[in-house]
């Protein structure tokens, strides 16, 4: 495990209006306020120019996030741990996607081949935990019970108490040919939202509720041109999603309710002249972290 201080630029009350001016390497991340958009912090990370995925620890503390040096490919992701309170960066290795476990211990990741899969690891060591070598965009439910990812067109749920995981589709009947990467658990555990192509090539982010009886599947919007993120609000009926604004001419991100039939629309707390997605919402519901870009 290698440990850069003071590597990450973490710049409290960074406010919208000042920042355009600055120059940033690549794509940052930005802490606000989940409530009014009102900016806490900005993520630089000049070793690291692409950087994705970002997701904050449920004790608040911390923020892991993917990301790669210049010259390097995705392909060559690491997994990052930045503290906001300092600044300082963990690199924990080979890694994407990085989701947390309830208490903060674990980080749940996927690897590319050849020796890709999905795998849960320590943070504050160098254990690691191979899940399944065919799975890809892993993530962990809020109880820190269960972890959920794709493979092959399906959706596996997988049992961390039990070690025992199960398909979530009738694979005689897969709704789907390919389901994307980043889902997100619902607050109750309950439920997973994603973003689908069904087998006659329609794209859609759709809701998988899980129960005894079986998978209910609401179908909720089009996804044609939605990026590959979700963001469930964990007290709010709100979940959030990126694609671009036609009006605006950027990525934004765009809110839903899980349980109604409205369409998308622009959530008004983000900044209008910048590319903004990949966002996660605190447990506590108070802050946001999101990627963003000129």
């Amino acid at each position: 495990m290698t440990r850069c201080t003071i590597l990450a630029a973490v710049i409290s009350t960074f406010l919208f209006s000042s920042s355009r001016g600055q120059e940033r390497p690549g794509t940052v991340i930005f802490v606000a306020d989940a409530e009014n958009g009102e900016l806490e912090q900005t993520i630089a990370l000049p070793a690291f120019p692409n950087i994705f995925s970002p997701e904050i620890r449920p004790d608040g503390r911390y923020v892991a996030m993917d990301g790669w040096r210049a010259g390097e490919t995705l392909t060559d992701a690491h997994v990052l741990i930045v503290e906001l309170k300092t600044g300082e960066l963990t690199d924990l290795g080979k890694g994407a996607m990085p989701s947390w476990s309830a208490d903060g211990r674990w980080v749940a990741i996927s690897k590319y081949q050849p020796d890709g899969g999905v795998f849960v690891r320590s943070v504050d060591g160098d254990e690691e935990r191979l899940v399944d070598r065919d799975g890809w965009g892993i993530q962990w439910s809020p109880d820190g019970k269960q972890l959920a990812y794709a493979r092959d067109g399906n959706l596996v749920v997988y049992n961390l108490a039990a070690e025992t995981a199960f398909e979530i589709f009738d694979r005689s009947n897969l709704p789907y040919s390919y389901i994307y990467w980043n889902c997100k658990w619902s607050p109750d555990s309950e439920r997973i939202c994603f973003k689908g192509r069904r087998t006659d090539g329609t794209l859609e982010v759709a809701i998988a509720t899980l129960a005894d009886e079986g998978v209910q599947l609401t179908a909720r919007c089009p996804a044609d041109n939605v990026a590959e993120d979700v963001a469930w609000h964990p007290f709010k009926p709100m979940i959030l999603i990126p694609q671009p604004d036609a009006e605006i001419g950027r990525l934004q991100m765009f809110a839903f309710d899980p349980d109604g039939s409205d369409p998308p629309t622009r959530w008004d707390r983000q900044p209008a002249d910048r590319h903004n997605g990949g966002m996660s919402f605190s447990r506590d519901g108070e802050r946001i972290v999101y990627m963003s870009a000129d």
